[in-house]
């Protein structure tokens, strides 16, 4: 059994903190550059796995309307930087950011803890 603390609700609350951190602290280059490396990486993996690789083919069809080329999602991993970083979590965590997203990962007895969330601005008016 998982501990508390690693509990998908829980997660959710520190995915929402590190989120809305991005407002007040740029993220430092080297550990952007090694995040991009990771998403690179797992994307390059991906491909090994027909099963994967099908299975993003329909989202990307469902999503996009077309199959999006590798190289085209690396070159979009390439453009991220910082400023960007900051101004998705601003548009995604400040009260004139309009509509929220809406991310269900939890049980019905994690509501409690969905609702914490809310103190970040997601989800909520």
């Amino acid at each position: 059994m998982l501990p508390v603390r690693d509990t998908p609700a829980q997660m959710q609350l520190h995915l929402a903190d590190q989120l809305s951190l991005l407002i007040y602290q740029s993220v430092h280059n080297v550990e952007l550059q090694r995040a991009k490396n990771q998403l690179k990486w797992s994307l390059m993996m991906a491909l090994k796995s027909r099963a994967v690789e099908v299975e993003d083919l329909g989202w990307q069809l469902l999503v996009h309307g077309r199959r999006i080329p590798v190289t085209e999602m690396i070159a979009a991993i390439d453009k991220v930087t910082p400023d960007c970083m900051c101004r998705i979590a601003t548009r995604l965590f400040t009260p004139s950011s309009g509509n929220k997203a809406i991310i269900l990962m939890m049980r019905c007895g994690d509501i409690r803890v969905g609702r914490q969330c809310l103190t970040y601005g997601v989800a909520g008016a």
